[in-house]
């Protein structure tokens, strides 16, 4: 009988799911913009004046969500990591693909699955239950106590207050199931469930409401900012705090923004934030998996890939949070942190233990700087080999935000090697240089790529390859350098990198990547971080407080 009960509210619950925006107004949705990870600016407006970019609907990464759920619910909640949706990547980050991508009906299954399971965690805990609800139930219906949870956690769940026909609705969601259940806590149960499973809860709804200042504008509202600052700065969901100073007005100006910016970027959570910026930035997610035959590569663990992430990390976080120092310095940083793992790659000594500990590396021009490091050099290797091929690549994408198209089809093979030729990647690479439709390519990656030949597939030094010296010379736009050191004081000095940076970092933000329109407050993004030296938390509240980040245009159905 309570099985058949539980259906009978379950069937209640799912015909209130409904479109987004039921009960006020269905929201469309669309697709981002293209373009490569370097990627040009996309049509949208013209340079020389401000249009903001179309408002978009935000699926929650898996981060998000899981980190939503632990703040909504007050507390760690444990969901398999093949319990929901992987997430999909666009232009190089997650959060413009989010921006453009529905879930399917299976998505849907696992979502619902997710979020029984999570109302279960609280609801079925004595401790918990008692934390969450904050009111005792008078018997097993009672729809002021239900009220009362339902208004609390609704708003911080869908980050804004339910509407009073929301509420009403809820609040005999709940009761219904109450009744049938004959158990208060597994009535509310099935409320907290539907909510979590609302694609009010799954996406951020930021579109915007039109601006009286600006024809054709729209200006995100309050709780929709406090939603896209708390993304943007703690990659969870709005705390009481926001939520207090969307309800006040607070996060109407940007002056109103700047101080709530301020506290966000003091909280520890913004380095995680960051940290998952930086990762994807790098594309240290792939150290994750990595995998290297030891027979090649001796110095290879299970635990190597790991460490290798929390390596680039670590130097990231010291320079961007711990020193507050200018982002540029990652480039010839000549410190770094190992463990013992990390000191065997590296050749270092007198390094113990799995914790990193901080370190100076010779000052030899070899190992210099996060493109040093044996993540970096990882991630942009072969499985066998090192990739001067993918190592300049990355640094073209990612550093100078220039795309790079991928390979043509059906390359011819190249000439016969004569004898002697092709020992070294240099020369293997020379030919590649030579010949089209590979020449125009190579001769932009491969002269960026070579001064790392030093270093082989999981980052460790060589001094020869089959042989034969290497060379770690290399050119840089017709800039020559000798070795990595030198390479990264190229690059630290670069335009092009700090500009790219602010860029990178909009577009993580964002979730699209700028269009033409932005042009105005992008440069004004990036003149703010030049003039306060290149730090991580002048170019977030430069780009919090942007015109670009808080106005939008109506969606047309194609973004």
């Amino acid at each position: 009988m309570k099985v058949l009960a539980l259906a009978v509210a379950s069937a209640a619950l799912v015909a209130c799911l409904g479109e987004i925006g039921d009960g006020d107004g269905k929201i469309g949705g669309g697709t981002g913009p293209g373009g490569g990870p370097g990627g040009e600016n996309p049509p949208g407006g013209t340079a020389d004046k401000f249009t903001p970019s179309a408002s978009r609907l935000h699926k929650l990464t898996r981060t998000q969500y899981l980190n939503s759920l632990r703040d909504v619910l007050g507390g760690p909640i444990t969901i398999a990591k093949d319990a929901i949706e992987d997430d999909s990547e666009k232009n190089g980050f997650v959060s413009i693909a989010m921006s453009s991508v529905s879930i399917s009906s299976r998505g849907i299954e696992q979502y619902e699955a997710a979020a029984y399971s999570a109302a279960k965690q609280v609801l079925e805990n004595a401790t918990r239950k008692t934390a969450f609800v904050g009111c005792t139930p008078a018997g097993t219906t009672d729809a002021a106590c239900t009220k009362s949870v339902l208004t609390k956690f609704g708003r911080r769940a869908w980050r804004r207050p339910l509407t009073d026909e929301e509420l009403t609705k809820w609040v005999s969601i709940a009761t219904d199931a109450q009744t049938k259940l004959t158990s208060f806590y597994e009535g509310l149960e099935i409320a907290v469930t539907g909510m979590l499973a609302s694609p009010h809860f799954l996406y951020r709804v930021e579109i915007g409401e039109p601006d009286p200042e600006h024809e054709g504008w729209l200006k995100y509202t309050n709780y929709e900012m406090a939603s896209r600052l708390s993304f943007f700065l703690k990659n969870t969901t709005p705390d009481d705090t926001l939520l207090d100073a969307a309800e006040k007005g607070e996060l109407s100006s940007a002056d109103g923004i700047k101080a709530h910016v301020t506290r966000l970027l003091a909280d520890t959570a913004s380095r995680a934030a960051f940290d998952g910026f930086f990762s994807e930035l790098l594309q240290l997610q792939k150290l994750d998996t990595i995998s290297r035959d030891k027979t090649k590569f001796p110095l290879m663990t299970a635990t190597l890939g790991a460490s290798m992430h929390a390596e680039t990390l670590a130097l990231f976080e010291d320079v961007a949070f711990t020193r507050d120092a200018d982002l540029r310095d990652l480039f010839d940083s000549q410190t770094t942190f190992v463990n013992a793992e990390l000191a065997a790659v590296y050749g270092l000594s007198g390094v113990t233990g799995t914790a990193l500990q901080k370190i100076t590396l010779p000052s030899d021009g070899i190992r210099v700087g996060i493109l040093g490091q044996a993540g970096f050099l990882a991630v942009n290797s072969h499985v066998g080999s090192s990739s001067p091929t993918y190592r300049g690549k990355a640094i073209r994408e990612r550093f100078l935000c220039e795309s790079m198209p991928p390979p043509p089809d059906n390359v011819p093979p190249l000439p016969e090697p004569g004898t002697g030729e092709r020992a070294t990647a240099r020369q293997r690479l020379e030919m590649h240089r030579k010949v089209e439709p590979c020449k125009s390519c190579h001769q932009l990656m491969d002269p960026i790529g070579l001064g790392f030949e030093n270093f082989d597939a999981i980052g460790a030094f060589r001094d020869k390859e089959n042989a034969v010296t290497i060379d770690p010379s290399g050119d840089l736009d017709g800039k020559p350098f000798a070795n990595p050191k030198a390479l990264a004081s190229l690059l630290k000095a670069d335009p092009r990198t700090a500009p790219c940076l602010a860029r990178s970092l909009y577009r993580h933000a964002s979730g699209h990547v700028e269009q033409l329109g932005e042009t105005i407050p992008m440069n004004n993004i990036v003149k703010t971080f030049e003039g306060d030296g290149y730090r991580l938390r002048a170019l977030a509240l430069a780009i919090a407080t942007s015109d670009a980040f808080r106005y939008a245009t109506a969606s047309t159905g194609d973004m």
